[in-house]
C-alpha cells in the first residue's frame, strides 16, 4: 500500500470461486479450496489492517467478485457451486465478522461481440436454469446481496465481450444504456433505483470497467493485454470515498 499513491479502493482478491485463483493451483487445478468463511475470514482481517492506517480510514474496502458460471467451489450448502450462491454466502460470513464492506464488485460478460447480448434473457441449462448466462448475469448477483448490504454502491470493476475485436460494433453503448435503463426503471427486486452516499444521491451501480484482452494479430497495430479502461454509466459521476485528512505535521523545535 505505501507505492500505492492516491488509491482508495482496495477489492480484496479476485474470482476466489475459481481453480484458476486458488494457492498452489497448476493451470487451475489442484490448490487449495477458498470457502465463502475462508474468504469472509481473510476479508475481515484485511479490513481491519486497512483502516487501522494513517488517511485510509475512509477507504472503501471491497470483496472479491466472483467468477461466474464457475461451479467449482462446492462446499456444504452449495453442492451445485453456484457462483451466486458462493457470492451470498461469503457477504453473510462477512456481515456476520462485524467486516460490512463499504461497496460491493460484480463482474459480468457477454460470450461474443454481439450487443444483442447484453440485454437477451438467456438462461443456463440444468441445474442452473434460473442463472442468466450473458451480461444479465449482474441481475443475479445484485438479486442475492443480502438485504443489509443493498445500500452500498455497487461496482461491476471487470466486464467485457469474450473476445474483443478491433471494431467499433456498439458493444459499449449498448451495455451503458442497459444498465442505465435497469436503474432507471428499478427492474432488481429489494433493490432501490438510488442510495445516499456521501449527502449525495447516487445510482446503485456506480461505474461499469471495461477489461480488454487482445492478443497479436493482423489487425492490430500493436500487441495489446490486459487493458484496463474505466467506463462511468451514463449520468454517473464514480465519486471515491472521502478521504480523512492526514495527521498534522509535527512542529519544529526552534
Amino acid at each position: 500500500m505505501a507505492i500505492a499513491k492516491g488509491a482508495q479502493i482496495w477489492v480484496i482478491g479476485k474470482e476466489t470461486n475459481t481453480g484458476w485463483e486458488r494457492p498452489g493451483d497448476s493451470d487451475g487445478n489442484g490448490g487449495e479450496v477458498i470457502t465463502p468463511a475462508q474468504y469472509a475470514q481473510c476479508f475481515a482481517r484485511c479490513r481491519t489492517a486497512i483502516k487501522k492506517l494513517p488517511s485510509h480510514t475512509d477507504d472503501w474496502i471491497v470483496p472479491s467478485a466472483p467468477a461466474p458460471w464457475n461451479p467449482q467451489t462446492t462446499y456444504s450448502g452449495n453442492s451445485n457451486g453456484d457462483w451466486v450462491k458462493y457470492s451470498q454466502d461469503a457477504l453473510n460470513q462477512c456481515v456476520q465478522l462485524n467486516a460490512k464492506p463499504d461497496a460491493l464488485s460484480i463482474y459480468t460478460y457477454t460470450h461474443g461481440l454481439d450487443p444483442s447480448l447484453v440485454t437477451i434473457s438467456h438462461p443456463m441449462d440444468p441445474p442452473f436454469q434460473n442463472r442468466c448466462f450473458e451480461f444479465r448475469a449482474y441481475r443475479d448477483f445484485l438479486g442475492a446481496i443480502p438485504s443489509s448490504l443493498k445500500s452500498l454502491p455497487v461496482l461491476i470493476s471487470e466486464t467485457q465481450a469474450q473476445f474483443w475485436q478491433d471494431s467499433s460494433v456498439g458493444w459499449i453503448q449498448r451495455r451503458s444504456r442497459r444498465l442505465t435503463i435497469g436503474i432507471r426503471r428499478n427492474q432488481i427486486s429489494g433493490f432501490k433505483r438510488s442510495v445516499r452516499f456521501a449527502g449525495r444521491t447516487c445510482p446503485v451501480i456506480r461505474m461499469a470497467g471495461v477489461f480488454q484482452i487482445a492478443a497479436r494479430s493482423s489487425t492490430i497495430s500493436e500487441p495489446r493485454s490486459r487493458t484496463i479502461i474505466a467506463c462511468a454509466c451514463p449520468r454517473n459521476r464514480c465519486r471515491r470515498p472521502i478521504r480523512s485528512p492526514p495527521p498534522p505535521s509535527p512542529k519544529r523545535k526552534r
